[in-house]
């Protein structure tokens, strides 16, 4: 954490201990005492028992010790701030958004409580009980998470599935600790952001680090210099800043007014909230939506003492202890180790603080006290605008980190002022797929008919990327971002004349009316780097640009060397952007002008880097269509739609002035303000030493029965006040009564007229209906004469049409104009009334309906006139309908004739094909035969003479297939769809029919050939067959219901011949297989012979060898050579 304030004075360090003892401790305890979620963790004493003895023993001794060191107690404050905020996210956020981020909140509880004790002097060997206790429980309901999301997703899945049953969620309900209608309420609000179901089904354990992310981004400021500066009007005023936005100078008002609501329900002064809501919401309005304290130290001041001097409690001051008689110790912590820092004790230990805080106290809250239930989750401010808007802004996400948001759309129909995006629940539209969203990424304000945005973004902050079309103005202070991979701060910005152009769809200016503009001589740019991506070379970074318009106005970036502003970074492309200076703009970064964008883009941010520095909100950019929000890798596309007429009647807004405020419901200066405050502090304090000096509790039912006893006197004289105003009014209320009834009789003549154009809007769109289907027919019997005839007179008609109805009706205005004139004259009083009590309905509330009659009566007749006339249209469309289709009908019958010719031949040309097939199966099957006795006669023999005059057998086979193969594919090139060429296509049938024959018989004598005669027919006779229906197809020129049937047919009779195609192949595929088994036979019968033979030979062989035996050794030698020989050659003839 960045700490760039080394020194406190007496007053600041009051103001962060009192906020750390104070309002933050008292927020952990009452959100702990009223959770919504996580229920038995709340009730969890042992947790309970850790957390009171922080907040009443150790963390006022740590204060006290630490008071003259700053740095101490500013790190001591700020885990006390993200402790309330933890515990509040842990007991308040709904479940699928832990279910989503897998307990992320409950992870930070664990991590800032640990780091608290490890600041308190424990080590990890004495907070190993409650770091167990802490994963035992994030891990079971990670576990469940897959299921309980399954649970609510089907409810967001399936739209119409309007009843939410508690039996089906009761999962996510024990899992997450909490109740039907906490879930059911959630549900139901992201049903109204029409998400894709998608969005909930996916789960994202994101790893918590506590000095990586809070420490980092969120408490990286010491702001308290600053805050305690701005707010030295009122003490109270800064404490509260300091619990709520202590690294911010400036924030969302709904944000501001939410905390306010907050303190007002831990002060038990709710009333005084409400009772002030509506000047709230003007100085929303009046600010656009910003509380900052450079702008507004008078008016929080005055807001926050508003809420406290409401009550005789605190909670900006004092800590509230819930609990009755002594505390009990924990088990999840070793209290003897804190003993040598700390004095431990059954009772509180929290007037060591009055040696340096003298006006904060404990205050026991008695029992009926502590059991009123506080609703501390934080909600949205819904506010109504000032002035309709007419039009849609849509938000898509093109460009995601996470793919379950591709393409999700952002809905925006302006019947808000104010609407925010983001991943907490105090937005509009959650997002609770990603963390680095934070907790608010950026507000849509509707302002003037117009749509602005501005950035809250803390950890990423948002971007405009340029386009081709668009242009941004560079300011003061601006961040520039090339390629996402540097980013450039222009830290000096001067023009030689302050611009004067305002933002449109092609510029838009990024600061608005905050510019501040430098004027000098010369105009001049300088930009230093401030980040550089880590997959990058810092040295190939321009450390300083700096451009000046004395030369020329346009300068160039880019990684190539021909730029005037070279950055050699991969991810920036070669011709990147330009700069510009016009002495009408000023200064402006665009990519207009190029042949094409740069691959990873130019991006302005929304802040400017001091912004960024205090987490200050955004200036209001204005958004049109077309243009580019980027945030992190996201980027999502502006889309911009004018509103249809039930859009339009259906905005809402609200006429409000926006005068600026400068009391909030106050009448006395700010000086008699402090005053009363001061009187108010001491009025408290005189009360908390009568309650310690006597009895708590008659104390607190003395001043309970008087409060009783004042609103009973209060409720009488109101009741009194009730029954005068009564009486006095009864008259008035007679009066009003037979008002309404005039008005009543005028709203029934209304709704008659309504209801009547109802009906004529209903007969017109049945007529209508009636004449699209009879060009539906026209269309489906095929007439495109008519079509065009049609099309061509219905225009005219219609025309004719409107023209006799518009004379029609001006003729009849005038009547009912000249009616309406004698009639307004006779109720001229009445009408007058009603226009003092309402000016909207001046021309509607006749109570006679002469009006209304006439207008009645023109509508019939309007009518009667419409249905004649289309009628007579009717009967003409009808007639030319059944001409076409008997033209069609005629057309059918024409090619159906045709159709039966080419049946005919398909049939003689497929007997032609079957006769064919009959002479390749026969010599097939001969062929087989021949191959397998040859094959035995040649392993039999095994001659050389006869293997020869095989090969030759078979490459003669070969010949005689090749020319059969060859006169085939000259038949197929031959066929033609006529008469004449089918039968030439017969002939060549016959004739190759013939051919076939003469090669099966020579076949027949040839053994070699294998299954190569078997594949190659068969293969042409099946295309031959496919080609044929393919020229049936092509003879057709338009199919018809009689060609749909030959078609059918054709395609029946082909898959019977497959199938006898398939049957033959299997037959001959069995017949194959009884070959190979006689010729399995006939080798076993061989092999038999060889044993036999080989028996004979070895009976020789033993004979010699007897014989041997009685030979000399030179005899014997010669018979061993002449038997190797013989042996020789039998080896070789048994190979």
């Amino acid at each position: 954490m960045e700490t760039t304030t080394t020194t406190y004075d007496e007053n600041q360090k009051i103001a962060l201990i009192t906020s750390m003892c104070g309002p933050l401790m008292n927020r952990i305890k009452l959100l702990i005492q009223n959770p919504q979620k996580n229920k038995q963790l709340a009730q969890n004493a042992h947790l309970n028992s850790l957390i009171e003895c922080i907040a009443e023993h150790l963390l006022p001794q740590y204060c006290v010790s630490n008071f003259q060191n700053p740095k101490k107690l500013q790190i001591m404050h700020s885990l006390c701030f993200l402790l309330a905020s933890k515990i509040q996210s842990v007991f308040t956020s709904g479940v699928i958004r832990t279910c989503i981020d897998q307990n992320w909140d409950l992870k930070g509880y664990k991590s800032v409580l640990i780091r608290i004790l490890q600041e308190m002097g424990l080590e990890a060997d004495d907070y190993k009980k409650i770091q167990e206790f802490f994963d035992k429980m994030i891990q079971s309901q990670n576990l469940q998470s897959l299921s309980c999301i399954k649970a609510t997703s089907q409810y967001l899945r399936k739209a119409n599935k309007t009843n939410i049953d508690e039996d089906d969620l009761k999962n996510p309900i024990v899992s997450f600790q909490t109740s039907f209608q906490f879930v059911k309420e959630e549900i139901e609000k992201f049903r109204a952001q029409n998400m894709n179901h998608s969005c909930f089904t996916v789960l994202h354990p994101w790893a918590y680090d506590l000095d990586l992310v809070d420490f980092k981004y969120v408490i990286n400021r010491d702001q308290t210099h600053k805050i305690t500066s701005a707010l030295s009007g009122s003490q109270d005023a800064q404490v509260m800043w300091l619990s709520y936005f202590k690294s911010q100078l400036s924030a969302s008002a709904d944000e501001f007014f939410g905390a306010l609501k907050e303190i007002s329900i831990m002060n038990h002064v709710q009333d005084a909230f409400e009772a002030n809501h509506n000047v709230y919401k003007i100085f929303m309005l009046s600010n656009n939506f910003v509380v900052s304290l450079n702008d507004h130290a008078d008016q929080i001041n005055q807001f926050v003492s508003q809420i406290i001097g409401s009550s005789d409690l605190n909670v900006l001051r004092d800590q509230l202890r819930l609990t009755q008689g002594s505390r009990q110790p924990t088990e999840y912590v070793d209290e003897n180790r804190f003993f040598k820092n700390f004095k431990i004790s059954t009772e509180p230990d929290y007037d060591v603080l009055h040696q340096f805080v003298k006006e904060t106290n404990l205050v026991q809250l008695t029992p009926d006290q502590v059991k009123v239930n506080l609703n501390l989750k934080r909600h949205v401010f819904k506010i109504k605008p000032v002035q309709e808007q007419n039009s849609n802004l849509f938000l898509k996400f093109t460009n995601v980190d996470t793919d379950e948001l591709k393409d999700l759309e952002i809905k925006f129909d302006g019947n808000l002022a104010q609407f925010k995006v983001g991943e907490g629940d105090c937005n509009h539209f959650v997002i609770s797929n990603d963390k680095k969203l934070w907790e608010s990424q950026f507000m849509i304000i509707q302002k003037d008919g117009q749509y602005y945005i501005r950035d809250l973004g803390i950890v990423h902050t948002s971007r405009v990327k340029v386009n081709s079309q668009t242009a941004l103005q560079i300011h003061q202070g601006a961040l520039l971002d090339l390629g996402k991979v540097v980013h450039y701060h222009v830290d000096k910005l001067i023009h030689e004349a302050v611009p004067n152009q305002e933002s449109n769809p092609n510029f838009i200016v990024m600061k608005g009316t905050q510019a501040n503009y430098k004027v000098d001589d010369e105009a001049i740019l300088r930009a230093r780097p401030t980040w550089i991506s880590a997959d990058e070379n810092k040295d190939l970074v321009q450390n300083e640009i700096i451009l000046e318009n004395n030369e020329k106005s346009v300068f160039s970036v880019g990684r190539s060397n021909r730029r005037d502003v070279e950055i050699r970074l991969k991810a920036v492309s070669a011709d990147h952007c330009k700069i510009e200076y016009n002495r009408e703009v000023g200064w402006f970064i665009h990519e207009n002008k190029k042949d094409r964008l740069s691959s990873n883009g130019t991006f302005v941010f929304m802040k400017s880097l001091q912004q960024m520095d205090d987490h200050e909100p955004s200036d209001l950019i204005p958004l049109f269509n077309g243009m580019t929000v980027s945030f992190i890798n996201y980027e999502l596309q502006v889309r911009i739609e004018p509103k249809n007429s039930d859009e339009q009647a259906a905005n809402q807004y609200e006429t409000v002035d926006l005068t600026p405020i400068e009391r909030p419901q106050s009448s006395r200066s700010q000086v008699s303000a402090k005053q009363e405050a001061q009187s108010q502090v001491s009025k408290q304090a005189s009360l908390r030493s009568q309650r310690s000096q006597a009895q708590n509790e008659s104390v607190y039912d003395d001043s309970m029965g008087a409060t009783k006893k004042q609103n009973n006197d209060s409720s009488a004289i109101m009741e009194d006040q009730k029954s005068n105003r009564s009486v006095v009014s009864q008259k008035s209320l007679q009066q009003v009564a037979s008002q309404h009834e005039e008005d009543q009789g005028a709203n029934d003549q209304e709704e008659e007229v309504k209801s009547q154009r109802s009906n004529h809007s209903a007969s017109q769109k049945s007529l209508r209906q009636s004449v699209q289907s009879v060009k539906q027919n026209q269309s489906i019997n095929g007439d495109p004469e008519v079509d065009n005839e049609e099309q061509n007179d219905n225009p005219a008609q219609e025309e004719e049409v409107r023209q006799s109805i518009a004379s029609q009706r001006s003729h009849r205005s005038q009547a009912s104009a000249k009616q309406s004139v004698v009639q307004n004259d006779e109720d001229q009083p009445v009408v007058e009334e009603q226009q003092d009590e309402a000016q909207v309905y001046q021309e509607e509330a006749s109570p006679k309906g002469s009006v209304a009659k006439s207008q009645k009566d023109e509508e019939e007749e309007q009518k009667q006139e419409i249905q004649r006339s289309f009628s007579q249209h009717h009967i003409g469309e009808v007639d030319d309908g059944m001409n076409a289709s008997i033209r069609s009908a005629k057309h059918q019958l024409i090619h159906s004739d045709d159709e039966e010719d080419q049946q005919d031949k398909a049939d003689q040309n497929k007997s032609v094909h079957e006769s064919a097939k009959g002479s390749v199966k026969g010599s097939v099957r001969g062929s087989v035969q021949g191959s397998v006795k040859g094959s035995v006669q040649g392993s039999v023999h095994g001659g050389d003479d006869e293997a020869q005059q095989e090969e030759l057998k078979s490459q003669r086979s070969i010949k005689s297939l090749k020319s059969a193969k060859q006169s085939v594919a000259q038949e197929e090139q031959q066929e033609q769809p006529n008469d004449d060429a089918q039968e030439e296509a017969q002939a060549q049938a016959d004739d190759d029919q013939k051919s076939m024959k003469s090669a099966s018989k020579q076949s027949l004598h040839e053994p070699s050939v294998r299954g190569s005669i078997q594949g190659s027919v068969h293969n042409q006779s099946v295309h031959y067959e496919d080609d044929g229906n393919v020229y049936d197809k092509q003879s057709i020129h338009e199919p018809s219901v009689h060609e749909q049937s030959q078609r059918s047919i054709v395609q029946a009779q082909e898959e019977q011949a497959d199938n006898q195609q398939q049957e033959e192949q299997q037959q001959e595929q069995e017949e194959v297989q009884k070959q190979e088994e006689d010729q399995n036979q006939e080798e076993e019968q061989q092999q038999e012979q060889e044993q036999a033979t080989s028996h004979h030979t070895a009976s020789v062989h033993e004979s010699q060898h007897q014989d041997a035996d009685e030979q000399p050794p030179a005899e014997q030698e010669n018979e061993g050579q002449a038997q190797q020989e013989n042996g020789g050659e039998g080896g070789d003839a048994q190979e």
